[in-house]
């Protein structure tokens, strides 16, 4: 299968202005904070993402285990008269929906970037094999199990936090003068079976260099429902969540 990248955000889940951190005081002189907009988050079953032809079955690597293949998307605006981004945090959360079951695990399986240089391009593809991995992209052949998914680069370089937890975050650092638009980022998401899928969580904060210190801006809470978002065994394929729109 093959998944594009778009440039722009089609569906958007929340669109506003982060704020400086309660109990921070706020230096007015930073004028107007960064706007980001977040994309509705997109869902494919890994069955289903890597299938090529009618037929293929791919077997999950792990049993009684779910696997869910998601895409985030995000747009950083900077606002003329502040000091540029030092570095943007994207973290991604996740938890069993049926919380009252005791052994019910979710965990990040897999991201994509795990790590960004400047020397990477700034738009192309990357393959995820069936054994989940991310790598360089390559060719498939019409029996072969895989996917193609498009990747964008607006930033300088990012690196990861270590994946098989429950949450990771993605750092990325100042943007590149040739990069704009959307930068996408993909996870590989598992889910035991009696966790009866999972809820989704996205948070991100911003840090800007000033001389006067170092600042850092994070979504306003009214905002944080409109980023939360629910995985349920048998979603359907290239599933676009609908989630509450927060648009001031």
């Amino acid at each position: 299968m093959e998944i594009a990248s778009p440039a722009d955000i089609r569906s958007i889940a929340w669109e506003g202005d982060l704020v400086i951190p309660p109990k921070v005081y706020a230096v007015t002189r930073l004028g107007r904070s960064p706007r980001v907009v977040w994309g509705v988050p997109e869902v494919w079953p890994i069955a289903d993402a890597l299938r090529n032809r009618p037929g293929q079955r791919w077997n999950p690597l792990a049993p009684a285990t779910d696997y869910w293949l998601v895409r985030l998307s995000f747009i950083l605006q900077e606002p003329p008269g502040i000091p540029a981004m030092s570095e943007l945090h994207a973290t991604l959360q996740v938890q069993p929906r049926a919380t009252e079951a005791a052994r019910a695990t979710t965990a990040v399986h897999r991201i994509y970037p795990e790590a960004l240089s400047i020397r990477d391009p700034t738009e192309g593809m990357v393959f995820l094999s069936p054994k989940l991995i991310f790598a360089e992209d390559r060719t498939l052949g019409a029996d072969e199990l895989g996917a193609r998914l498009g990747c964008r680069k607006v930033f300088v370089s990012a690196t990861s936090s270590p994946v098989g937890g429950p949450a990771v975050t993605w750092a990325f650092k100042r943007q590149a003068g040739r990069g704009k638009g959307s930068q996408p980022v993909y996870a590989v998401i598992a889910a035991s079976d009696d966790a009866d899928g999972f809820w989704g969580q996205v948070d991100v904060a911003v840090y800007l260099n000033a001389q006067m210190g170092r600042f850092s801006f994070v979504l306003p809470e009214v905002a944080k429902p409109a980023l939360r978002f629910e995985v349920a065994p048998g979603a359907p394929f290239g599933l676009s969540l609908e989630v509450p729109q927060y648009l001031p």
